[in-house]
């Protein structure tokens, strides 16, 4: 039985942080989040402190007006942030967990076509090969002016060297493609979408092949639960155990919905000229598996039908 911890959240009331939060609550911990208040709060279960992340007076305080066992770092875009973070609560707080992404990966770089590499079709784990070029998104045209300095792979550096520098430890988790309801990015919600106004979908070979690991945003929530409970320091990368194609993926999704249309691979269509699906981004997450005893929760199917039936 793990004691309750005192659980310090930057972030916490949108999406994947509310999961987690709600997974920390679940399980009996007692958490506090931080946020600015431009997504309310939801959860009557946790005390909340309207602040900015980039405030370091106000960061500190808060880390110094109560003791807490755990900082979850919800939203660590890069150097600059974590750095306030770090100057902030330096040696206070004992254990930091800072949410990553797997587009910290080369594979990442190879399927956007941001560079022209060979493709590799080994399974990413912690020690596959990272993106050479820094801040991915700061030439992409439409990109918002807050990811202009966005890099994970800068911001896990940060931590992971501010833990050393202290001497209190750090776990950095990569995540995948997240669905779930409230997916602000809509990833299930947009082929909902699409199926609403057709009977016909047609995917271009390549991309009907390409593989991609996703998990559902309650089994996110509970791995970041477990990796904030359980003293694991590390990296380590995440994801559900199957990696579908995409024509499976839209197979399971219309299935879900009761989509009676016909989805069929059409030869004739080309790939987006952005993309090189040839290059899959499957994840082998046996590592977290193991050190953290997870297994999921929330099956695929049950996490498509709970969104199918928020929509309706």
């Amino acid at each position: 039985m793990v004691r309750p911890k005192q659980v310090l959240v930057l972030g916490g009331t949108r999406f994947i942080g509310k999961a987690a939060v709600a997974s920390l609550v679940r399980d009996g911990h007692h958490v506090t989040i931080v946020h600015r208040g431009n997504t309310p709060n939801t959860n009557v279960h946790v005390r909340e402190i309207r602040a900015d992340r980039m405030d370091r007076d106000a960061v500190s305080r808060i880390v110094r007006d109560d003791r807490y066992d755990v900082l979850l770092d919800m939203m660590p875009l890069g150097e600059a942030d974590v750095d306030t973070v770090c100057s902030a609560i330096g040696d206070h707080v004992p254990h930091v967990v800072a949410i990553s992404s797997i587009d910290v990966y080369h594979a990442m770089d190879v399927i956007n076509k941001r560079v022209i590499a060979e493709v590799n079709y080994e399974p990413i784990t912690e020690t596959s090969k990272l993106r050479e070029r820094l801040y991915p998104y700061r030439d992409v045209p439409g990109m918002p002016a807050s990811l202009h300095d966005y890099d994970k792979i800068l911001a896990e550096r940060r931590f992971l060297q501010n833990a050393s520098d202290v001497g209190t430890a750090c776990t950095v988790i990569r995540l995948p493609a997240v669905y779930g309801i409230d997916d602000y990015q809509r990833r299930v919600q947009s082929l909902l979408d699409v199926m609403d106004g057709t009977d016909t979908i047609d995917l271009p070979p390549t991309f009907a092949s390409f593989r991609m690991s996703r998990s559902s945003v309650n089994n996110v929530g509970d791995a970041i639960c477990l990796a904030c409970t359980q003293e694991h320091p590390g990296t380590y990368v995440f994801a559900e155990p199957t990696a579908f194609t995409e024509l499976q993926w839209h197979q399971m999704v219309a299935k879900a919905a009761g989509w009676q249309g016909t989805i069929s691979v059409d030869a004739s269509q080309e790939d987006a000229t952005d993309f090189d699906g040839r290059q899959h981004c499957v994840v082998d997450a046996s590592l977290f598996r193991t050190m953290f005893t997870y297994t999921e929760r929330q099956s695929v199917e049950d996490a498509l039908h709970a969104i199918v039936q928020a929509r309706q």
